[in-house]
Formats: C-alpha cells, sequence, structure tokens
C-alpha cells in the first residue's frame, strides 16, 4: 500500500495507492481539500450552488408545468339531448376532469423535486447495499416538509391576496374538504408507520399500502365532484361547458 500525503495550508490529504506507480485519481466534480477551505469562501460557493440549482429546478418546473396545462386545456365535442329547445346541443368539455387533473398532474408537476430527490436517494442506498434509518431520510423530510407547505403556507397565501372586498368562496368545497381530510390522515399514517408499525424500517407491504391510497384518494375526490357522494345534488340548470355539483 502507497501512501501519497499532500500539504495545505490548513491540514493535509492522504491518498492510498496499491502501488506508487498506480494513477492518481481525478474528477471533475470533487475538489481537492475542499473542506480545507476558509468557511467563507465554502459558505459563499455553497450558496452561489444553491441559487444555480433552484433556477434550475425553477425553469425545469416552468416547462414541466406548461405541459401539463397544455395537457388538461384538450377538450372534446360532445352532444346532449336539450328539452327546452327540443334539439340535439353539441358543446365542448374538458377531457380531463378538474379534480383528477390537479389531484395526480398538477401535483406531480409542483413536487417532481422532492419526487426525484426521494427517488435518487433510495436508489444510492439500494445501489450500495447500505440501511439508513427512515428518521434521518432526507427523502422523507423533503415530502413532509412539500406538504405541510403546500397545505399551510400556499393556502394561506390563496387566503390573503383576495382583496377585502371581493367574496372569498371555495367553488369545490366537498373536494377541499376531502383532500383537507386525506392530507391530515397522511400525516397521521406515516406517524403510524415510521413510529409504531415498523420503528424506523419501511416494510413493503406499508410501501405498497401506501401507494393503493393514491388512487382511492383520487377516485373519492372524482366521486365528491361529480356528485356521486352523499348530500350532493346536481344542478341541472348549469348549461356550460362543465359539469359542476353543488352543495344540496
Amino acid at each position: 500500500m502507497y501512501e501519497l500525503k499532500t500539504e495545505y495550508e490548513r491540514g493535509y490529504v492522504v491518498e492510498y495507492l496499491d502501488s506508487e506507480n498506480d494513477t492518481v485519481c481525478q474528477s471533475w466534480v470533487l475538489l481537492p481539500a475542499e473542506n480545507l477551505w476558509h468557511e467563507g469562501i465554502r459558505g459563499v460557493l455553497y450558496l452561489a450552488c444553491m441559487c444555480y440549482f433552484f433556477v434550475g429546478i425553477a425553469i425545469g418546473s416552468d416547462i414541466f408545468m406548461s405541459s401539463i396545462e397544455c395537457l388538461t386545456s384538450k377538450q372534446r365535442e360532445v352532444s346532449r339531448w336539450d328539452n327546452e329547445k327540443q334539439e340535439v346541443v353539441k358543446f365542448r368539455v374538458r377531457i380531463w376532469n378538474e379534480t383528477v387533473a390537479n389531484l395526480t398532474l398538477m401535483a406531480l408537476g409542483s413536487s417532481a423535486p422532492e419526487i426525484l430527490l426521494a427517488t435518487i436517494e433510495n436508489m444510492l442506498i439500494l445501489i450500495a447495499g447500505e440501511t439508513e434509518d427512515v428518521k434521518d431520510s432526507l427523502g422523507v423530510f423533503t415530502i413532509i416538509g412539500s406538504a405541510a407547505f403546500n397545505l399551510l403556507v400556499i393556502t394561506s397565501v390563496c387566503i390573503v391576496s383576495v382583496p377585502n372586498n371581493k367574496s372569498k368562496r371555495i367553488e369545490e368545497f366537498g373536494v377541499f374538504l376531502m383532500t383537507s381530510t386525506w392530507s391530515l390522515l397522511a400525516y397521521v399514517w406515516m406517524l403510524v408507520v415510521v413510529q409504531f408499525i415498523s420503528p424506523g424500517v419501511i416494510e413493503p407491504f406499508e410501501a405498497w399500502l401506501t401507494l393503493a391510497f393514491m388512487p382511492i384518494f383520487v377516485l373519492m375526490s372524482y366521486m365528491q365532484h361529480v356528485g356521486w357522494c352523499p348530500g350532493l345534488c346536481r344542478d341541472n340548470s348549469v348549461n356550460d361547458d362543465q359539469v359542476r355539483s353543488l352543495i344540496c
């Protein structure tokens, strides 16, 4: 074993080679003795890199959301018999249901950075063959923080941003209640999984069950939106290009 030692002002770096003739490993990503640099220089570089990454994520998310808006704006022509006119009336409706689009495509677009971070972290753990305590997982708390920000901060901004002289009303109040209830249940379920069922470990059945909650949540919200749930009735006087439900 050959030892290659390089001296720096604030310390030294040691590299271990099989023999003296081996080539020293070089990288365009890792900076030599970066941990020995001055704290002020490291702080400025870290801040600049974070700003650069945030701008890149913002640009990518903006393009992704624009694509989703283009996809959800697609419409199709529907024919319906009009009892008043006694004729078939044609009108256009959106292919995507608003509630389903918001809970799937819009959520995927806005939470793509957190989802990718959690996915990459877990892939690295699986490739390295190491086990990590889920309570210290970066991906888990990134998703929890994002969900809390969406539920609390964004909702508050939407309420405060409306002028005081205008009415503030949730058009689909039943869907809002359904979404809020499921959001709170998600926190309770994560706490039960991490702390009680299998402390510090995510079992396969817990992961599959959590994944199954998503289509159930979307289906229940869709039923609430179209008026299939008890307590909702359909307003037949509405002849828009969308089917709306009103609370009885």
